[in-house]
């Protein structure tokens, strides 16, 4: 009975130690899967940064060229900016990229 007793206590000691170090496993795994999604966040954080600052309203852009919203509408129409219109309607707002602002002034500083 003692020799049967002293293998269930061995069995048992040795199942709680697998449990520890799986368990301890897994939290290792968890924190790196943790600091992997950090990762992949602040870079997703960064891109969506970067996609708003590609687009302006015509308000700001007007702004910023020193112009008046209606000169940079027509400017979209003459391709002279790149403008992407939100709807089908003569009211629909129009973004206008980053860089095909910086195009049109890098053009007119050298003609």
């Amino acid at each position: 009975m003692t020799n049967n007793t002293t293998n269930i206590a061995v069995q048992t000691k040795k199942t709680i130690s697998l449990q520890t170090n799986l368990n301890n496993y897994i939290v290792t795994l968890l924190k790196k899967q943790n600091a992997l999604l950090q990762e992949v966040l602040e870079i997703l954080d960064k891109k969506e940064a970067d996609e708003k600052q590609k687009y302006l309203k015509v308000k700001d852009v007007a702004e910023i060229l020193k112009m008046s919203p209606s000169r940079i509408r027509r400017l979209v129409k003459q391709k002279k900016l790149i403008g992407v219109k939100l709807g089908e309607s003569p009211k629909s707002h129009i973004l206008i990229t980053q860089e095909s602002i910086n195009t049109l002034v890098t053009s007119s500083l050298t003609t």
